[in-house]
């Protein structure tokens, strides 16, 4: 395009040329916008887990006799407790615990598995010899009581005088057991030292000979056994070379297991030596006081028949020389 020119008062006349550019082209036609198909989400069935209860066969325990289901728990009764030793109620309690002492070894011998049936109300411990045992009579305090380590019957105080006893089936550092007729009561260390003179009797199982003191001069057959049960004792090295003669050897035995168990060693093998040498071998068949079971029940006719045909027939041994 030309554009007019200008005067200019004064200078040249000047023509300016100005280049404009074309108009662009028109753009294409835009094509209209054309619907896509969009696919449609059908819902596909799905099987569903349906849980359905099927009875299941579960073994059912036989039914056990209560004897037997109950034989691994612990048999509750009665604990005896320190005020009932007080003054105020100290004679209803003995009253319950204490017995004759007839009654009370008839008690204790249940720890041995014999129901004694009368024991005569004399001398009952002379009477223990038929089933093979002895009494021996003792004073001291608990911890003699322990060194033996056999049930006791405990003489217990009276302030009429009368003899009165206690069966003591079980003992450990806090309770000691009391056996009584109709079962067991639990009753603390330190009543039992409360109500007790101090006098007890433990009841031990002899040779088969009867015999009570075993040293020179004794019957073979009670001197065999003695060596034979001294051979049975760890660490003394005493070989039993059943000689019924009783010689240097065996009573320097006698001496070291005496010595061994805080006795005199003397070298004579009588009641208190015999309970410790039983006590060093774990004789079977003796009841022993810090391992006793809590409560005792009565043994049954067959056991008290099978203990009395074991005292009455002693172990075999060799005739005495």
């Amino acid at each position: 395009a030309v554009l007019p020119s200008t005067s200019v008062p004064g200078a040249a006349s000047v023509q300016t040329t100005v280049s404009v550019p074309p108009p662009p082209p028109p753009s294409p036609p835009v094509p209209a916008s054309v619907p896509v198909p969009v696919p449609v989400s059908v819902p596909v069935p799905v099987p569903v887990s349906v849980s359905v209860s099927v009875p299941v066969s579960v073994p059912v325990p036989a039914s056990v006799p209560p004897d037997v289901a109950q034989a691994g728990e612990s048999h509750p009764f009665p604990q005896v407790s320190l005020a009932s030793l007080q003054p105020e109620a100290a004679a209803e309690t003995l009253a319950r615990l204490s017995l004759s002492e007839d009654a009370a070894l008839k008690v204790l011998l249940r720890r041995w598995d014999i129901d004694a049936q009368d024991l005569g109300s004399r001398d009952p411990c002379g009477r223990l010899a038929e089933l093979g045992l002895r009494c021996e009579r003792e004073e001291g305090r608990l911890s003699n009581v322990r060194y033996f380590d056999r049930p006791v019957l405990l003489r217990l105080a009276d302030r009429s005088g009368a003899r009165r006893f206690a069966a003591l089936g079980a003992l450990d550092e806090s309770y000691g057991t009391i056996d009584l007729p109709e079962g067991s009561e639990l009753v603390p260390v330190a009543a039992i030292e409360a109500i007790w003179t101090g006098d007890y009797t433990v009841v031990w199982q002899p040779p088969p000979t009867g015999a009570a003191v075993i040293g020179p001069g004794s019957s073979g057959e009670s001197i065999r056994w003695l060596r034979r049960l001294l051979a049975e004792v760890p660490g003394l090295s005493l070989a039993d070379n059943e000689s019924g003669i009783y010689d240097r050897t065996l009573s320097a035995g006698v001496r070291q297991i005496q010595g061994a168990r805080g006795l005199q060693p003397d070298g004579i093998a009588g009641p208190r030596t015999l309970i410790q040498l039983q006590n060093a071998i774990d004789m079977t068949g003796n009841p022993r006081l810090s391992r006793a079971s809590a409560a005792v029940t009565s043994p049954a006719p067959s056991q008290v028949q099978a203990h009395l045909q074991t005292a009455a027939e002693p172990a075999k041994v060799p005739a005495a020389p």
